[in-house]
């Protein structure tokens, strides 16, 4: 699990994410977008905007989300300040899911994934995909671990996870908000958060017949 900064866009070779921006519209004003790859995916984190695609116009709210591989995309901001992230990149047709989210500490941290190790103070779990993920986080800070190895991050930071690795969200130090992104579904193409004890190993045989 490599933990790479937004600022930078320096991805792994194996990664279908390729670029990443954080966008500010300011309020009464439009941006013209022209993408760098084939999709892409556009979410709002605040205000609110109209969102023109091919001539194909609606509005946007905070934790709203654009999926496309349309060419040309232009942003209006109503009266509201409007930031969005871009994420760019060459996933297929089939994809994970993808949301806006926060995390706090819990009252009663538990894990009903894998078994771990280590304490946490969140109510989640360590668990693997049939897809890669990306923890985009955009405030707040804690602990992340990704096969036993634990990585601090903090506003700024990409938790890029490739497809079959454990990972887990143990410890919120600050109030996280942030968004996941999964891209295409591999081997079996399970939905959601997998464990070994419930689902078996990870299928791996996919990358073989890439070779």
């Amino acid at each position: 699990m490599p933990l790479l900064k937004i600022s930078e866009n320096k991805f792994p070779e194996w990664s279908e994410v390729k670029k990443i921006s954080q966008l500010t519209i300011e309020s009464n004003s439009a941006s013209e977008i022209t993408k760098s790859f084939s999709k892409y995916a556009l979410f709002v984190i605040s205000g609110e905007c109209s969102i023109r695609v091919n001539g194909d116009e609606r509005v946007f709210e905070e934790n709203d989300s654009l999926f496309s591989d349309k060419q040309n995309i232009t942003i209006k901001s109503s009266n509201h300040r409007t930031e969005l992230v871009l994420i760019e990149g060459i996933w297929g047709d089939e994809i994970g899911g993808s949301a806006v989210f926060n995390m706090s500490k819990h009252s009663t941290p538990r894990n009903i994934g894998d078994p771990v190790d280590y304490s946490r103070t969140n109510d989640f779990d360590n668990h693997y995909h049939d897809f890669d993920e990306y923890w985009i986080i955009l405030k707040g800070s804690g602990l992340a671990v990704s096969e036993g190895v634990k990585y601090k991050f903090t506003g700024g930071d990409i938790i890029a996870t490739r497809m079959g690795d454990h990972h887990d969200l143990s410890e919120v130090h600050e109030d996280i908000h942030g968004i996941y992104f999964e891209t295409s579904l591999k081997g079996q193409k399970r939905l959601g958060h997998l464990w070994e004890h419930t689902h078996g190993k990870p299928d791996l045989s996919y990358m073989e017949n890439k070779k």
